[in-house]
């Protein structure tokens, strides 16, 4: 998937089955519930299943993208934040995401295996993995990565 409403849809648009008749319709925004007007976003779907957003729902789930993106990218090239302790530059990263990603009124973040809620004064880093049929998305304690460090 490579344009922006499919990785809308992979990682930020709940299953169609979490959704009412009238976000499954397009008829209101699939995050707020609002309805949509002239100015909403398409992201794409199939019969049945047309999702739209709302301009300011849009721009915040690109905006989790973007910073969920650049955080892991951050750590997957960096020497210093796998290794249990973010350097300057992920922890602003790791800051940022915590941001958007309450801004976006998300779930906490959640260790995928612990799985305890990730706090602000916690050390975490952003994991991907293959689901069932689709890559996901998420977080892990940098402890629970290495049992050792565990208090």
């Amino acid at each position: 998937m490579t344009g922006l409403a499919d990785r809308l849809m992979l990682f930020e648009v709940p299953t169609a089955r979490m959704l009412g008749v009238e976000q499954l319709a397009g008829a209101v925004c699939v995050w707020c519930r609002s309805p949509l007007t002239g100015g909403a976003m398409d992201l794409g779907g199939l019969t049945g299943f047309r999702p739209r957003a709302c301009p300011p729902c849009f721009q915040t789930r690109v905006a989790v993208l973007g910073a969920y993106d650049e955080w892991y990218g951050h750590t997957m090239s960096c020497a210093v934040c796998p290794g249990g302790g973010p350097c300057p530059s992920g922890g602003a990263l790791r800051l940022h995401y915590a941001q958007v990603h309450q801004a976006a009124d998300k779930e906490p973040m959640r260790c995928i295996y612990c799985p305890q809620q990730i706090t602000s004064a916690e050390d975490c880093l952003p994991v991907v993995w293959d689901g069932v049929s689709v890559p996901r998305r998420g977080w892990v304690h940098t402890a629970c990565l290495d049992p050792g460090k565990q208090s």
